[in-house]
């Protein structure tokens, strides 16, 4: 574990604890899934589930499965970012979500295909399920 001011980083993850007592989960999963050089610390998210403090996942917790919504890190809160994303509508997520308008506008999503929420014309983080 090396200490960073506040945060603490474990190993060589990119799993950090701020001196708020929040755990924030922010392995970038298409980076991890393309780079071979990426080191993945299975221990140092156990870690971090041993915790009594506030977990928060950024996008698709690090171990997700994508058949039953479980993960090896299991956040309190997901911070998804953009679009909802169809995985973590499975029963086996239980942590609150939230979504987050990080500035793609309709029309990109439009041409990608990607379901725009609506609601961001009113807020740029909502929760989920919108109401």
């Amino acid at each position: 574990m090396l200490d960073i001011g506040a945060k603490r980083l474990i190993s060589s993850t990119v799993i950090l604890t701020g001196s708020g007592g929040q755990w924030i989960n922010a392995i970038p999963g298409i980076s991890v899934h393309f780079n071979p050089n990426l080191t993945f610390r299975a221990s140092a998210v156990e870690e971090a589930n041993q915790f009594s403090c506030t977990k928060i996942s950024l996008d698709i917790p690090t171990g997700f499965d994508r058949k039953t919504g479980s993960s090896l890190f299991m956040p309190d809160i997901i911070l998804t970012l953009a679009a909802m994303k169809t995985e973590l509508l499975l029963s086996g997520v239980t942590a609150k979500i939230y979504l987050a308008d990080i500035g793609i506008s309709k029309n990109i999503s439009n041409e990608f295909g990607i379901k725009y929420p609506e609601d961001f014309s009113k807020s740029n983080l909502l929760t989920y399920p919108t109401t």
